[in-house]
């Protein structure tokens, strides 16, 4: 049986290293990065037949995207999550927001100090032993005392558990949370991805009340554990020889037994006695291939990298085939691990994925080409920054005395029998196999790239007859609040797509930056839109960076618990605790659930929570609540919390008031109200159905940011699921006077501009939002002239994506994957000469068509 290991990712800005083993009946992904589901779907690597899932650190960002993307695809089924220790305290701090009936989840955690001689994980394709590693220092177990007391809930058993009793409690949250229920087709019909804790009746149901508490601590604190793998494949059975099974007079009935490696016995036609042994008929087993995924994130884990008696077993018998070194800086100077590497001599290839090394190229070139082409309309549409250029290359040291490459994002390892790694072309969603940009990529290449030659011509001179049509006209008188800059990172809702990620807007303000949601990949969203100098890519001329913007962010305003929406958060903040000083903290507007869960995470690596982030409930902020009330206990401590560190971001931002308003959704989920000192108000709507307390509390507002799940014609899909359409977005906003209206997370049904209602027709400025769309709130009037080739250009892409039909099994074998994108390419093309003009029949067909065929919902 042949099986291969693929690259997911590489090191980049909006992501990091992860690799798929590819067998035609099941996968295995390591390492599980932000944007994990993304870049599956960019490479066409399909979940369903996803086994296990291993994480380089507990604390990788895409692990709960992950299993929320595997759940909703496969209906049901069993995931194994494997990791260092910290994974079970990881996994079960999903319990506010990732609750999958149908989904089992077993996690496999590789504790410090293991002697690893049992494997993590085992079927009849693999076996995988986990080395973990952590700092060359003394492990800091958790006392009672530093448990702090910044929770709003904490369990009287939080920290009298044993370690094996805290392991037992916690694997009993997991096995509530993912309990893998039977599928019921009639009852789960609707129910398309799981609810918040909300949304379960509390009365006294003790399981709720467990999950409601404070995690038990982990055994360590911050301990920077990491875990590399050891992967070995089963040996595989040699052939059966017919020719010779022939010449011996085996007969038919026998032979199924020499396969399974029993002798048989018969008599010849002649009536001899014949005994015919497995090895006279079967060709010899093949050795198991042997690869090793090492995770190494600093320097300060080689030690006990190389220490680990794992290594001994394959010095001799069952060498690595391939090691793939996934480092961080300077690792590859140590001079204990170099000498480790060199230990394997040269048969073994060893490819290097590190920051260090690898050049910071575009990750989704999907959502790249349609931001590219978009920009040719308007520069509000800002492309994503890269660089083709590492920070350096490898050592003439090792390039001269072993076998070693750079991880490339297109490397495939056939692995039985197994064959030197070599780039191939990578099938690509929307794309042609293989395509990247190169130093010699021209700009029309790169621009018209998967569009026939027609369609660009049509766009472009569309783009040029608006951008001459706007130039010509009046912009309206400038109001307060035209200066501040409204950036679109994530426009869809539930799950990331090719083209959308989840939810985030960045408001950029003269006295500092407001973070509207934090979904997951938001940092790397952050860092192709602005530039991120730690990785050779320079912001634009006289912007900010990324690490910039996270240092000028003052406030970060999480509307509901739903991970599409703050599972982003936790990398921003352990990025920020590192480029910030205690004088500047950011102060985060959630609910006591986020809170919670972000409590814990630090737990496992330090987040700033204390004196670089402060905290406001969204409780204790609502524009109606009842102040002559006395309040006592805990709300009389929020209260207080909230009214000291809101006066001083109030301060900071000159801002003359922060309030919330409690809005229609399937959890309790509030939306955000910003009123400036300089005269402007933002609103933003967090997920809700058309709501009055919104209205109310959003009276005369400058700008609403309102979402725009569905379609109109929706409305009662979008009320089963707690959402608005876009009409009833837009209603909303004329309601409360809103002057200008910003339509954002819209359904990834909607790679195009979803259907507008005619409500949007008036003197209402309204905008749809893009990703990586960054313009001034007194520039919004523009964007209604956009739509036009916009639409057109947004239906070649869609168009292009339907026409294919090379699917994942396709790739299993090379050839036949050439030969079906091949096939696909012809097909994409037929498709796209029908769509040559804008007004085209059958573009409106196909578009009609894409919408009744997908039924992916939030």
């Amino acid at each position: 049986m042949k099986y291969q290991l693929n690259v997911i990712s590489t090191p980049a800005s909006d992501t990091e290293q992860s690799l798929c083993l590819f067998f035609p009946n099941a996968r295995y992904l390591f390492g599980i990065p932000e944007a994990t589901t993304r870049m599956c779907i960019q490479r066409k690597q399909a979940l369903k037949k996803l086994r296990a899932a291993f994480l380089s650190r507990s604390t990788d960002g895409g692990l709960a995207g992950l299993t929320m993307s595997y759940a909703d695809s496969t209906g049901q089924g069993t995931l194994n999550v494997g990791g260092p220790e910290g994974t079970l305290h990881r996994v079960s701090g999903m319990r506010y927001y990732n609750k999958r009936d149908h989904l089992k989840v077993n996690v496999l955690e590789s504790l410090i100090g293991d002697r690893n001689e049992d494997a993590l994980y085992s079927d009849e394709f693999v076996d995988v032993y986990a080395v973990t590693t952590n700092e060359a220092r003394e492990a800091r177990s958790r006392t009672p005392s530093s448990s702090g007391s910044d929770s709003p809930s904490t369990s009287p058993r939080r920290n009298s558990l044993s370690f094996e009793e805290s392991l037992k409690y916690k694997t009993s949250i997991i096995n509530e949370i993912f309990p893998g229920l039977p599928l019921n087709p009639d009852q789960d019909a609707m129910k398309l991805g799981g609810d918040a804790i909300e949304d379960i009746p509390s009365g006294n149901d003790a399981k709720l009340s467990r999950r409601l508490a404070r995690l038990p601590a982990p055994r360590y604190t911050r301990l920077d554990t990491a875990a590399s793998y050891v992967v070995m494949g089963k040996p595989m059975r040699g052939k059966f020889n017919n020719e010779i099974a022939n010449q011996l007079q085996v007969p038919g009935p026998l032979r199924s037994k020499l396969t399974k490696k029993e002798s048989v016995s018969y008599k010849t036609k002649d009536g001899t006695d014949v005994t015919v042994s497995p090895e006279q008929v079967m060709a010899p087993d093949t050795d198991p291939t042997v690869f090793f995924v090492l995770n190494v994130p600093n320097l300060n884990h080689v030690d006990s990298l190389v220490n680990s008696q794992t290594w001994k077993r394959h010095m001799q018998t069952n060498k690595p085939h391939i090691i793939v070194h996934n480092i961080g800086w300077g690792v590859l100077e140590n001079e204990k691990y170099v000498d480790w590497l060199k230990s394997w001599g040269t048969a073994t290839h060893h490819l290097i994925s590190s920051p260090e090394y690898t050049p910071n190229n575009i990750s989704l070139p999907s959502s790249f080409l349609s931001v590219k082409r978009a920009s040719h309309l308007s520069e509000v549409f800002k492309t994503p920054l890269y660089s083709l250029d590492a920070p350096r290359k490898l050592p003439e040291s090792l390039t001269s005395e072993v076998n070693i490459e750079i991880l490339d994002k297109h490397h495939l390892a056939e692995l039985n029998p197994p064959q030197a790694p070599a780039i191939e072309p990578t099938l690509m969603s929307g794309l042609p196999p293989g395509f990247d940009i190169h130093e010699d990529t021209s700009e029309e290449d790169l621009l018209k790239q998967g569009l026939t030659d027609k369609s660009w011509e049509n766009y472009s001179k569309a783009c040029e007859a608006i951008k001459k049509e706007v130039a010509g006209l009046t912009p309206p008188e400038e109001q307060p609040g035209d200066d501040v800059v409204v950036t679109t990172l994530g426009t869809g809702s539930a799950l990331p797509s090719k083209y959308r990620n989840v939810s985030s807007t960045l408001l950029q303000t003269p006295y500092g930056h407001i973070l509207l949601d934090a979904g997951e990949g938001t940092w790397g969203q952050l860092s192709r839109r602005f530039g991120d100098r730690s990785r050779q890519t320079l912001p634009r001329d006289g912007e900010e960076d990324a690490w910039d913007v996270l240092r000028n962010t003052k406030v970060i305003y999480l509307s509901h618990v739903h991970a599409d929406h703050h599972i982003g958060l936790a990398k921003l903040l352990l990025l920020r605790a590192k480029a910030v000083k205690q004088d500047n903290p950011v102060t985060i507007i959630c609910n006591h659930l986020i809170r919670t869960y972000l409590l814990e995470q630090n737990e496992l690596e330090y987040l700033g929570i204390g004196k670089k982030v402060k905290f406001v409930d969204t409780e204790a902020l609502l524009y109606n609540k009842d102040t002559n009330v006395d309040l006592t206990g805990w709300k009389k401590l929020q209260m207080e919390e909230a009214t000291t560190n809101l006066n001083s971001l109030r301060q900071t931002l000159n801002l003359k008031d922060v309030k919330t308003a409690l809005v229609k959704h399937r959890c309790k989920c509030h939306g955000g109200i910003f009123e400036s000192n300089d005269g402007w108000k933002v609103v933003y709507s967090g997920d809700t159905m058309p709501c009055d307390s919104l209205v109310e509390a959003g009276k005369d507002a400058t700008l609403l940011i309102h979402e725009a799940t569905m379609e109109d014609g929706l409305e009662e899909t979008a009320k089963a699921k707690g959402h608005s359409t876009i009409g009833q977005a837009i209603d909303i906003g004329k309601s409360m006077s809103a002057k200008k209206i910003l339509l954002t997370h819209f359904s990834q049904r909607y790679s195009k501009l979803a259907h507008s209602s005619e409500s949007e027709k008036g003197t209402h400025i309204i905008a749809h939002a893009f990703d990586l769309l960054s313009l001034r709130v007194g520039d919004m009037w523009k964007m209604s002239h956009y739509n036009s080739p916009l639409s057109f250009l947004l239906a070649q892409e869609a168009a292009g994506d339907e026409s294919e039909d090379a699917t994942e099994e396709q790739a299993e074998d090379n050839n036949s994957g050439k030969k079906a994108n091949k096939k696909s390419n012809k097909k994409q093309n037929k498709e796209k000469r029908k769509l040559d003009s804008p007004n085209s029949k059958e573009s409106n067909k196909i578009n009609q068509q894409r919408q009744k065929k997908n039924k992916v919902e939030q």
